[in-house]
């Protein structure tokens, strides 16, 4: 049994691990405490913006952002348009954010550890969702493969991760083994609520109770069919014990 950090500030620091249902999320609080009051966390900047002051892409609560943007990485052509308006957004979000967190927020969302906010911890209320660890990797994989070659282009594309890699390389990558415990640092005791993918709806009630604002599930990706032996899978469930421990006591924690 894990014992809990006591919160009581009214500021909400939402850590989101990569494919947890965090852009869904996002949308959530921007329509909940409005976009002025929400900060997203850019790791291409390493500062914190107001969602009010976001580029073309950053806005990525708008549903057709993502038709436009698989129709766009689809094509040598698109992948040019979109990478070129990518970096006027950049440009315009390095000169629009803030290097340390500001006075003025609601809610901070994004994909960033504790540690970035380490001067912050006891003043915010920290959340975060986690995943089934296989179904995330797998989420993770399926999303790589489709931006790959944008990805590459505008040098987001992560280290550890080659084009046209395997599944079963990227399973058994060093980088993925315990991948959300090791993105929470160890601080998972730290978190005044942790919530899961399969019941985000019960998270945003515990977030704000009060709020009667509907989830719009965005950022999807399409998964083709594969395959994975089960002695791979096995293989991968003894290899993440850590996560799959987080994972089933934030299922214990969902009322």
């Amino acid at each position: 049994m894990r014992e809990r950090y006591p919160m009581d500030s009214s500021k909400i620091a939402s850590v989101h691990i990569p494919k947890t249902g965090g852009t869904t999320l996002r949308d959530f609080y921007s329509r909940t405490y409005g976009v002025d009051n929400v900060l997203r966390y850019s790791v291409e900047t390493d500062k914190f913006h107001r969602l009010s002051d976001d580029g073309i892409l950053s806005r990525r609560t708008i549903p057709a952002y993502y038709h436009v943007r698989n129709i766009l990485i689809a094509t040598r052509a698109g992948r040019y348009m979109y990478n070129k308006i990518r970096s006027h957004d950049n440009y315009k979000a390095d000169t629009n954010g803030y290097s340390e967190l500001p006075f003025d927020f609601k809610v901070v969302h994004g994909h960033f550890r504790p540690s970035r906010i380490n001067d912050h911890l006891d003043e915010v209320r920290l959340v975060t969702v986690v995943r089934e660890p296989l179904e995330r990797a797998l989420s993770g994989y399926f999303f790589l493969k489709k931006v790959e070659n944008a990805a590459a282009q505008n040098g987001t594309l992560p280290d550890w991760y080659t084009r046209g890699m395997k599944l079963d390389d990227f399973l058994f990558l060093p980088e993925m083994t315990n991948y959300q415990s090791k993105f929470l640092e160890g601080l998972d005791n730290r978190f005044d609520t942790i919530g899961t993918t399969d019941e985000l709806e019960c998270f945003c009630r515990r977030i704000e109770p009060e709020s009667e604002i509907s989830l719009r599930v965005l950022n999807t990706t399409k998964r083709p069919e594969y395959y994975l032996s089960e002695r791979n899978r096995r293989e991968f469930l003894d290899r993440n014990k850590e996560d799959y421990d987080l994972y089933n006591y934030a299922k214990s924690m969902t009322v």
